[in-house]
C-alpha cells in the first residue's frame, strides 16, 4: 500500500523555482538535529529560503514510534515525478514496507501508519 499527503501552496511558487526538500522526523526533532534548511519544531515550523520543510509529530496514534511496517517514502510533484517540484505543491509518500510496484501482493505483515505534522515553504526567489 502507499499514501500520499499533499502540500498544497496557497501561493504558487515562480516559475522554475526549485525547492530542496526536507523531511524532519520526531528524533530529529528530539535531538535537536534538523536536517539542513529547516528550524522550528511541529508548532512552529520554519524554513530558510529555498526550502520545503514537513515536519513529522502528532498526539497519540499518529507518532512515528507507532507505526508498524510502513514510513516515509519521498517526496513527488503533484505531477506524480520523483525528485521534481512542483510550483503549486508536493507529495509526501509513505508505504508499507513490503510494497511492490510491480506487483499487487496480499500484505504477508499487519502495517499501520497515521501521520500528523505540519509543513513549511519558504521562497527563494525575492521581490524586485
Amino acid at each position: 500500500m502507499q499514501a500520499d499527503a499533499v502540500v498544497s501552496y496557497p501561493v504558487p511558487l515562480c516559475e522554475g523555482e526549485v525547492l530542496k526538500l526536507q523531511y524532519v522526523t520526531e528524533a530529529d526533532l528530539r535531538s535537536g538535529s534538523l536536517p539542513a534548511g529547516c528550524v522550528g519544531s511541529v508548532l512552529e515550523p520554519a524554513a530558510e529560503p529555498g526550502y520545503l520543510c514537513v515536519f513529522r509529530g502528532g498526539g497519540d496514534g499518529a507518532l512515528e514510534t507507532q507505526d508498524v511496517n510502513a514510513k516515509f517514502l519521498n517526496f513527488r510533484s503533484t505531477i506524480g515525478a520523483e525528485d521534481l517540484t512542483s510550483d503549486t505543491g508536493e507529495l509526501v509518500v509513505f508505504r508499507t514496507t513490503e510494497f511492490n510496484e510491480l506487483a499487487r501482493e496480499t500484505l504477508k505483515k499487519e502495517a499501520h501508519l497515521t501521520a500528523e505534522g505540519s509543513w513549511v515553504v519558504t521562497s527563494n526567489v525575492t521581490a524586485p
